[in-house]
């Protein structure tokens, strides 16, 4: 089976899926290899961790072969549904005039700067090589 696309559907309640497409019609499922991170949330009878040896990518730790045209992952998001955008309260009028000093900081940072990039991507694994 080869993969030609894929969706990913997030649902309220933390139900996220992801729906392969194959480039034809064949009763094979697709094969995927999840970190252990994606094992412990997935749900549900449409994908099946395999007996493969897992694979040992060079971060992250060990990766197993899972197959099905479609992963259930159940996010637990009871702590981010507490969380609100803003404080409950304002903040007191002693602070005002440092929190405005350290926005305004903060957008000269981003808008006359490079270097935040170097921070924001050092220690990912995704951008730090």
């Amino acid at each position: 089976a080869v993969l030609v696309d894929w969706q990913l559907e997030v649902e309220s309640g933390g139900m996220v899926k992801y729906r392969f497409a194959k480039h034809a019609a064949v009763p094979k499922q697709i094969l995927h290899f999840a970190y252990a991170h994606h094992e412990k949330i997935m749900t549900g009878h449409t994908q099946a961790v395999t007996p493969l040896t897992p694979l040992a990518p060079p971060t992250k730790g060990k990766m197993k072969g899972v197959t099905g045209d479609l992963w259930q992952l159940q996010v637990n998001v009871s702590e981010a549904q507490e969380l609100s955008f803003l404080p409950a309260t304002e903040p007191p009028s002693s602070k005002l005039e440092d929190l405005k000093d350290k926005a305004y900081g903060t957008l000269q940072f981003f808008l006359h700067s490079d270097h935040w990039k170097q921070a924001m991507f050092r220690g990912s694994y995704y951008f730090s090589g």
